[in-house]
């Protein structure tokens, strides 16, 4: 599975629309054979993302086949209650490992064992890059969090569960 990035660095003013450049040739060529994976980010003058979209391509025929052939990610997921009702979750891939593809991320009631709800994400659905590492934050109702033993489930086809 081919994975693009392109970079370019240009700064415009606030409000403002500049044409960059177009990528379609390229993906196009590039993705004919099997599909792909496309990340795209916009980053400030200081390089902090300021968004994030990641998106899988198909192959010329509109298959997306490929992706059955892909292999399972292993990876780390760290969990920290910064304030009441507030949780962060940091979830990183591996160097050498394969894409952490479309992981769905759940706050769970040990207990019962089934999702807490409300509870409203940063992120959901992420997917990682090797060697790369996603922070997001979790929202729920603070008394949730105080009457209930819960923790934080890793869900995807790409990705060995927790």
């Amino acid at each position: 599975m081919t994975v693009l990035v392109f970079q370019w660095f240009i700064e415009i003013s606030p409000a403002s629309i500049q044409k960059i450049n177009s990528i379609k040739e390229t993906v196009d060529k590039l993705f004919s054979s099997q599909g792909g994976f496309l990340s795209l980010r916009l980053l400030n003058t200081s390089r902090k993302v300021l968004s994030e979209n990641f998106y899988w391509l198909p192959d010329s025929t509109g298959n997306y086949t490929d992706l059955q052939k892909m292999l399972k990610a292993d990876v780390k997921v760290e969990t920290e209650k910064t304030s009441e009702g507030k949780i962060e979750v940091k979830i990183e891939n591996k160097a050498q490992g394969p894409i952490a593809f479309f992981n769905r991320i759940s706050l769970v009631d040990s207990k019962t064992k089934k999702r807490m709800l409300p509870v409203f994400y940063s992120d959901n659905y992420v997917s990682i890059l090797p060697a790369k590492k996603r922070v997001f934050s979790l929202t729920i109702h603070p008394m949730q969090t105080m009457l209930t033993q819960w923790y934080l489930a890793t869900a995807g086809t790409w990705i060995n569960g927790r």
